[in-house]
C-alpha cells in the first residue's frame, strides 16, 4: 500500500500547544510557477486515495449478473418499452431507481454500449464520492484544528478493502451510493447558520436517498435532521426545505404505485426485505469483519481520535455532523444484520462502513517539527499518533494484498460474487454479457446448446415457451406460448445473463421472482439462501404463459389448479394491475390497490393457492 504523506492547510499557522491560539493566516497570493509542484504535492493526500481506488477498480472491473438486470431495463427504456424488464409486464426488477435512469440518460446521450456506460459511471462516481468525503472531513477539522497535517486515514481504510474495489464497478448502484454519501457529507460539513443556497442543495440531495436505494432513506432522515439543527430555519423556510427534499421521492412513489401497483420495488417483495433473520445477519457481518481483521483499524482509529482532536473543541455544527455520521451508519449496519444480510460478500455493509468513516476520512495530526516536539505535552501525543498512523498503513498494506482468499459460496450461502463469475467465465474481467452467456448457456453457434435453442426459437414465426425439466436440467422442452406478442419465453435463475441472451421482445421469467409479479409474491422457503428464498415452480409458469394442459414432468392436475388460481381473487387483480393496458383508470386503480398488493402472499403449492384464492 502506498504511504500517505501529510498535507497542511497553507492558510493556517502551526500550533505548538494544545491550548495555544493559531496565528492569523498569511495573505493569500497566487502561487508562482515554481511553487506549483510543491502545491500539488501538498494536495496529493487529498486525491491519492481516490486515484488508488480508481486504479484498483479498473484492475478488478467486471459486471455482475445483477448488473445485467439493470442493463436490460435500460435497454427496454431506450427501446420505448418503459422501465420494465419484459415489455408488456410492468414489474420493477431494479431496486436503485436513480441509477437506472442515470444509466439510461448517459447511454442515450453518449450512444455507447450500456455495459461500457456502467463501467465508466462506476469508475467516476465511486472515487468522486471518496474525494468529496475527504474534502468534507477536512472542512470539518479545519474549523477546530487549524495548522495541523490532515491525513486521509479513513480513506485509507476504504481503499484497502477489496470489496470496495469490486463494487465500484459491477454494474450495480454501489458507486452512486458512495457518491451520494460523499456529496451529502461535503454539503453538510460546509453548512452554517446563514447558509441558504447550500442548505437547499443539501435538502435536495438528501431527499434522493430513497431513489438511490430504499434503505438509504435512513441516511436521508439523519442528514435532514442535521440540516435543520445546523441552519435552524423558521417554519416557512423549514416547509420549503421539506418540499425540496420530498419532491422527487414523492413524485416517483406516486408513479411507482400507479405504474407497478406496489409501494416498494418488486425486488424488495421478492427478497422479503421487511423480514428479519438476525442469526444469518450476524454470519454476514462476521463474513465481512473476520477476513480483513477490521477490528485493527477500528482500535487504531479509536486510539488516534483523542490524540488528534478534542470533542470539546468541535463547534456545534461539527458535533451534529459527527453524530449524524455515527447514527446513520450504525442504523444502516443494524438494518442489514436484522434482515439477514445479503448473498454477496460484504456488499450491503459497504455503505454503512463508508458512512461511519466520514468524520475520520481525514484526521488532523500535529506536524513533526522541531518547535512542536519541544512544546510541553506535545511529545506524549504526537509520537503515539504517528505510531497509530504507521500501524494503520501496515494493516492497509496486508489487507489489500490478499488476506482474504476469494472463493465460491460459503456454508452460510454468502458468495464472493466476482470471484465466482471469474471462475465460471474463465475471464479475469468479465464485463460483457457474451462471456456470461457462453459459460452458462453455451455458445449461440453450437448446435443443441441452450443459447442456440433460444435464438432458433426466437426466429420462428410461432412463439414458444422453453424450459428445463427438473429431471434433466440440460434438456430443453418447448411448449406453445400463449402470448403472441412475444417471440420466445424462458424461465431461469440467472436473470441478468438470461436477459442479455433473450431478445427484448422475448420473455425472461425469473424463478426467484425479481422480474415476475407472481413469483415475487410466493411464500419464501424457510432456510433457503438469502435473496433466493422464493422459487416459482415450473407449474406456475406453464399455467400463466401456456395453454398446454399436459407437459413432460408436470402433472396435468397441478397445471389445472395453478391456472384456476391465476383467475381468482387478489392474484387475478395482481395480474391485471401489471399487464393490462395502462389507462388513466388503471393507473388510479393501481394506486388504490398498491398497499394490498404489496402485502399479498401466495402459497407455492397450486392446490393450497387455489383453495385460498378461489373459495367463493
Amino acid at each position: 500500500m502506498t504511504s500517505i504523506s501529510p498535507t497542511v492547510d497553507p492558510s493556517s499557522a502551526d500550533e505548538t500547544d494544545e491550548g495555544a491560539a493559531a496565528e492569523p493566516p498569511a495573505p493569500s497570493r497566487r502561487p508562482a510557477l515554481a511553487d506549483l509542484p510543491r502545491a500539488a504535492l501538498r494536495r496529493l493526500p487529498v486525491v491519492l486515495p481516490s486515484l488508488i481506488w480508481l486504479a484498483m477498480a479498473w484492475q478488478r472491473r467486471w459486471i455482475a449478473d445483477d448488473g445485467m438486470i439493470e442493463a436490460r431495463t435500460v435497454r427496454q427504456i431506450l427501446a420505448g418499452n418503459g422501465p420494465v424488464f419484459n415489455m408488456g409486464e410492468r414489474v420493477e426488477a431494479n431496486t436503485p431507481t436513480l441509477w437506472t435512469w442515470l444509466l439510461a440518460l448517459v447511454t442515450w446521450v453518449s450512444h455507447a454500449s450500456v455495459y461500457a456506460v456502467m463501467l465508466g459511471c462506476g469508475l467516476v462516481l465511486a472515487p468522486l464520492g471518496l474525494l468529496l468525503a475527504v474534502l468534507g472531513s477536512r472542512t470539518l477539522h479545519r474549523r477546530t484544528s487549524p495548522g495541523r497535517a490532515y491525513l486521509p486515514l479513513g480513506a485509507v481504510v476504504v481503499v484497502a478493502l477489496p470489496p470496495f474495489w469490486d463494487f465500484a464497478t459491477s454494474g450495480l448502484e454501489d458507486s452512486l451510493t458512495f457518491c451520494w454519501l460523499g456529496l451529502l457529507w461535503w454539503l453538510l460539513t460546509g453548512l452554517t447558520r446563514d447558509s441558504r443556497r447550500r442548505a437547499a442543495w443539501c435538502a435536495l440531495v438528501a431527499g434522493l436517498g430513497w431513489l438511490v436505494r430504499p434503505d438509504m432513506a435512513m441516511g436521508t432522515a439523519f442528514f435532514l435532521v442535521a440540516l435543520w439543527l445546523i441552519v435552524r430555519p423558521g417554519w416557512l423556510r423549514t416547509t420549503v426545505l421539506v418540499l425540496i427534499a420530498a419532491a422527487a421521492p414523492v413524485a416517483y412513489e406516486i408513479f411507482r404505485m400507479g405504474y407497478y401497483a406496489l409501494l416498494v420495488p418488486n425486488t424488495a417483495v421478492a427478497k422479503n426485505a421487511s423480514s428479519t433473520d438476525i442469526g444469518q445477519g450476524l454470519k454476514y457481518l462476521k463474513d465481512f469483519v473476520e477476513p480483513y481483521a477490521l477490528w485493527i483499524p477500528l482500535v487504531l482509529l479509536l486510539i488516534l481520535l483523542p490524540l488528534t482532536f478534542s470533542w470539546r473543541r468541535l463547534d456545534f455544527a461539527g458535533r451534529v455532523a459527527c453524530l449524524t455520521s455515527f447514527g446513520a451508519g450504525s442504523l444502516m449496519a443494524v438494518y442489514v444484520v436484522a434482515i439477514g444480510g445479503d448473498f454477496m460478500h460484504a456488499r450491503m455493509l459497504l455503505p454503512a462502513t463508508f458512512t461511519l468513516l466520514l468524520p475520520v476520512m481525514t484526521v488532523p495530526v500535529r506536524r513533526l517539527s522541531a518547535a512542536a516536539l519541544k512544546a510541553a505535552g506535545t511529545l506524549r501525543t504526537t509520537v503515539p499518533a504517528f505510531a497509530c498512523v504507521a500501524a494503520l498503513v501496515v494493516w492497509a498494506a496486508f489487507c489489500s494484498t490478499g488476506w482474504r482468499e476469494p472463493g465460491g459460496i460459503s456454508a452460510a450461502g454468502i458468495a464472493d460474487e466476482r470471484a465466482w463469475y471469474v471462475n465460471v467465465t474463465g475471464t479475469r474481467n468479465p464485463d460483457v454479457p457474451v462471456e456470461y452467456d457462453d459459460a452458462v448457456y453455451g455458445m449461440v453457434s453450437a448446435d443443441g446448446s441452450q443459447a442456440w435453442e433460444i435464438v432458433q426459437a426466437g426466429s420462428d414465426q410461432k412463439p414458444v415457451l422453453l424450459y428445463n425439466p427438473s429431471d434433466d436440467p440440460d434438456a430443453v422442452v418447448s411448449v406453445p406460448l400463449d402470448k403472441m406478442q412475444y417471440s420466445v419465453a424462458m424461465p431461469g435463475v440467472v436473470l441478468g445473463t438470461l436477459g442479455a441472451l433473450v431478445p427484448l421482445n422475448g420473455l425472461v421469467i425469473d424463478q426467484h421472482g425479481l422480474s415476475s409479479a407472481l413469483g415475487s409474491h410466493l411464500k419464501a422457503i424457510p432456510g433457503d439462501r438469502v435473496g433466493h428464498a422464493k422459487t416459482m415452480d415450473l407449474v406456475w409458469i406453464i399455467a400463466e404463459y401456456s395453454t398446454a394442459v399436459s407437459v413432460p414432468g408436470i402433472p396435468a392436475a397441478d397445471i389445472a389448479a395453478a391456472r384456476h388460481a391465476l383467475g381468482c381473487g387478489e392474484l387475478a387483480r395482481l395480474i391485471r394491475a401489471t399487464s393490462a393496458t395502462l389507462t388513466l383508470h388503471r393507473f388510479l386503480s393501481n394506486i388504490v390497490d398498491s398497499p394490498g398488493l404489496t402485502k399479498l402472499s401466495i402459497s407455492n403449492n397450486p392446490y393450497q393457492a387455489e383453495a385460498a384464492l378461489c373459495q367463493s
